[in-house]
Formats: structure tokens, C-alpha cells, sequence
């Protein structure tokens, strides 16, 4: 971390697919006051202004956050530049705007531009955002954030019956099964719960404090073939909700009978000529001699 002491713009050549350091990136990108411990000396307390570019062809992975999206450029480029271009991917090379820029009077200028002015031009609307730059961008963040990828697999039920329906802790644990298998990191239990939610609404009652949703995973060829460990789980889970809601039309049945019977009872009470045996005198009760 001293290395980034005084330096406006630092440089990492050829990245791997690993897992970015998000507290050390945090730390380099952030505003806050670090602390900083060179080797045989005194730890001193600072602030970075550093910009840090990496480049390579590989593109790193990183936990999917919004302060890691706010802090995350993407430029990708996508053709290669030769004398005699030849591939689908080659364009031809431009020696006078390659001169201009590495070795003209522009040089400096340009260097200049972009560390000083602009964040200015850009408030300024002088600099704008590329279209192609946002896409691509997106794109990226896309395959970054595999918990939207994989909720993609998903597909709501239409007219969900009582029996039908999947517990949130199942779908994050078939997520961990599927990230495993494909090579991803997953997401923290919290985060996915919140954007399942969010895109698909659960059931309005909870089972046993455990949210239900009315989704299913569709088992084709082209796509991911779900295993599931725990298949008698989530079978008695939903013979449960079934009985459940077995009982509570029950219940129902049950209420609506009691009222129809109290409503019955005050009827034959309001007959003067009807007598219950609680109210009957002793001295006329039927006796035998």
C-alpha cells in the first residue's frame, strides 16, 4: 500500500479472472483516511488520490455491490490494430494518429486532460458518456452479477395452486449448487434473498416463518439441469403448505357451521313455548314412585 503514496495513477498489467481485493481496492479508491506501515518504518496515517488502471485480457471478478459498480470502469477493446489486417477482429493501423499521441506535441496534453480537467469537462457536458462504453459496461456488470443471471432461469407459476411453490432457502441453496458448478462466486444469503424478492414477489402468509414463492425452475436440454440433495425436503415442505391450506378451508367450513348453529340457537330461545331442562323447577322435574 506505500507504493500508492504520492501517485496520481498506478498501472497493473496482464489480470487474471480472480477475485478482485475489495477491502484493498476500497481502500485505494476511497476518500478515507488509511494507515500505512512500510516495511522498517513507523506506520503513518494518509489519503490516496490514485486512479489505478488494469489491464490484460482477462477481465477480473468482483463481488457485485454498488459501491464496487460506482467504483468500476469498463473499457473494452475489441479490435486489434495491424499493419495488414486479416481477422474479423483487425483493423488497419493509423501510423500519423499513433505518432500524434505517443510521440507529437500531444502528448503530455492528453496525460494532462485526464487527470485535471475531466471530471470538469465532464460536469460541463464537454465529455459525455460513450454508448458502446455504457454497453459493454453493462454487459460486464452482467457477468459479474451471476445472482440475476441466475434468477433468469426462473419462471413465475401463473395460476399457482396451494401445493406448488419453492422456500427462498431452497432457491439460495440451488443457487450455491448451480454458482459451484459453474464456476462462480455466489452471493451472500442476504443480497440474494433481497433481489429474489424483488423480482419475484413471495406469497402474502408465511410456513412457519419461511417465505414461499410461486416460481419454478423449468428442466430443459439447453439449460441448467437442476440436482437437488434435498428433493424429500422440499416435498414434505409442500405436502405441508398443502395440508395447511387443507385446514384452514376446514376452519373456515367449521366458523361458518358454529355461526349458522348460534343463529339457530337464538331462534328456538326467542320461542315462548320452548323450555330447556336447566330452567325447569325440581319440583316438576319426572320422578317414579
Amino acid at each position: 500500500m506505500e507504493q500508492c503514496v504520492g501517485k496520481c495513477l498506478g498501472t497493473y498489467s496482464e489480470t487474471t479472472d480472480g477475485l478482485l481485493n475489495e477491502t484493498n481496492l476500497k481502500q485505494i479508491t476511497g476518500d478515507d483516511t488509511i494507515s500505512v506501515t512500510p516495511k522498517y518504518e513507523k506506520t503513518f496515517k494518509t489519503r490516496l488520490f490514485l486512479k489505478l488502471i488494469l489491464s490484460g485480457n482477462d477481465k477480473p471478478d468482483w463481488r457485485y455491490t454498488p459501491s464496487m459498480v460506482a467504483r468500476i470502469e469498463y473499457f473494452a477493446f475489441l479490435y486489434k490494430f495491424k499493419d495488414n489486417p486479416k481477422g474479423r477482429y483487425e483493423r488497419k493501423k493509423n501510423r500519423q494518429l499513433e505518432e500524434l499521441f505517443t510521440a507529437g506535441p500531444y502528448k503530455n496534453e492528453i496525460f494532462t486532460l485526464l487527470m485535471k480537467n475531466a471530471q470538469d469537462l465532464f460536469k460541463r457536458r464537454k465529455i459525455v458518456k460513450s454508448k458502446f462504453i455504457q454497453k459493454q459496461f453493462e454487459k460486464y456488470t452482467s457477468e459479474i452479477d451471476c445472482t440475476t443471471e441466475y434468477l433468469g432461469l426462473w419462471r413465475p407459476i401463473d395460476n399457482p395452486r396451494p401445493s406448488e411453490g419453492v422456500i427462498g432457502g431452497a432457491v439460495f441453496r440451488q443457487f450455491c449448487r448451480w454458482c459451484s458448478d459453474n464456476n462462480k462466486k455466489p452471493a451472500k444469503r442476504g443480497d440474494f434473498i433481497k433481489k429474489l424478492q424483488q423480482r419475484y414477489p413471495p406469497r402474502k402468509t408465511k410456513y412457519h416463518n419461511n417465505t414461499v414463492y410461486d416460481i419454478c425452475l423449468p428442466v430443459e436440454p439447453e439449460e441448467y439441469e437442476v440436482q437437488l440433495e434435498d428433493e424429500d425436503e422440499r416435498i414434505r415442505a409442500l405436502e405441508v403448505i398443502k395440508e395447511r391450506d387443507e385446514l384452514e378451508e376446514l376452519r373456515k367450513l367449521v366458523k361458518t357451521q358454529q355461526g349458522e348453529i348460534e343463529k339457530l340457537k337464538r331462534q328456538l330461545l326467542k320461542r315462548p313455548c320452548v323450555k330447556t331442562v336447566s330452567n325447569a323447577s325440581p319440583a316438576i322435574l319426572p320422578h317414579k314412585i
